[in-house]
């Protein structure tokens, strides 16, 4: 029995599959609301580099020293 995984709440068998939940089909078994777990779409990718450092970190320039701390907000 492949394996395949929700990608939108469905039922299966008379069970309520959410999505993300992966489970057994029947071979040849299709819906919209799942796909083989070799095809799994990913989601949003989180943003950021591909080389994993934060664009938040400063690696060059002033500390924003001048800027206006808390303090002077009302």
């Amino acid at each position: 029995m492949p394996k395949v995984k929700a990608i939108k709440m469905g039922f299966y068998r008379g069970a309520r599959k959410r999505p993300g939940e992966v489970f057994d089909v029947e071979k040849g078994e299709k819906a919209s609301w799942f796909v083989p777990t070799d095809e799994v779409l990913t989601g949003p990718k989180v943003r950021g580099r591909a080389d994993g450092t934060s664009s938040m970190v400063q690696k060059t320039g002033s500390d924003l020293s001048d800027a206006p701390d808390g303090a002077d907000l009302q």
